[in-house]
């Protein structure tokens, strides 16, 4: 996880499991405290998407994929080493985690599978996850997310992400709001964000157990 903290250096992570046919992709982390990518435009980057991935990899079990300060956009091409890695994992499933801060939607969360066709699936893991986010435990901020996964309804529809579009594996691309993933201190993850993602997880696990079999 210290990787994940580090400001001046720009490097991939990656843990793949042969076990598991589902990666977590994340192609623009950057720590809590350094809103842009170290890009010619400076890029905005996804403050702290890095720790809720690696959660969320490890709640499902899952391969992790991780560019951290990257002075280019990874997941536009098939070729560089962040997609290399994920292509080298074999995934039926690749959930991308991404942050926004609020520039182009007043959604909290928005859910795309890369196009209208795929849309289906970017709405069947919203229902699910509304269903998920209602249960008495869960804190009351989280219950009242704005969640969208309809493809005219979403800002963020990943159609020019190469890993998304990639017809392989299922691609889901989420969009994750700032308050969910940077702390107070700037330094991982707050709590509600890692609730977050663990019910993303378990809601994940229940769809693809139905549809894959399992893993």
């Amino acid at each position: 996880m210290d990787r994940l903290m580090t400001g001046d250096l720009t490097l991939l992570i990656v843990d793949l499991k042969k076990s598991s046919r589902v990666t977590v992709g994340v192609p623009h982390h950057t720590p809590g405290g350094r809103p842009f990518m170290p890009t010619p435009r400076r890029r905005p980057g996804d403050e702290n998407a890095g720790f809720l991935g690696r959660f969320l990899a490890e709640e499902m079990q899952a391969s992790f994929v991780c560019a951290c300060n990257y002075f280019f956009d990874p997941n536009k091409s098939l070729e560089n080493d962040y997609s290399r890695a994920i292509i080298r994992s074999d995934p039926r499933v690749l959930v991308e985690i991404h942050g926004h801060g609020y520039r182009n939607t007043e959604n909290d969360v928005e859910i795309s599978c890369g196009s209208k066709k795929e849309e289906v699936f970017a709405v069947q893991l919203m229902d699910q996850l509304w269903t998920g986010l209602k249960a008495d435990s869960i804190p009351a901020g989280l219950k009242e997310l704005k969640i969208e996964a309809r493809f005219d309804r979403i800002y963020f529809r990943a159609t020019r992400a190469a890993t998304i579009k990639k017809p392989a594996w299922r691609a889901y691309h989420i969009e994750i709001p700032q308050f969910l993933r940077v702390a107070e201190d700037g330094f991982g993850a707050p709590e509600e964000g890692k609730v977050f993602a663990k019910i993303l997880g378990d809601t994940l696990k229940k769809i693809l157990a139905f549809e894959f079999g399992g893993k």
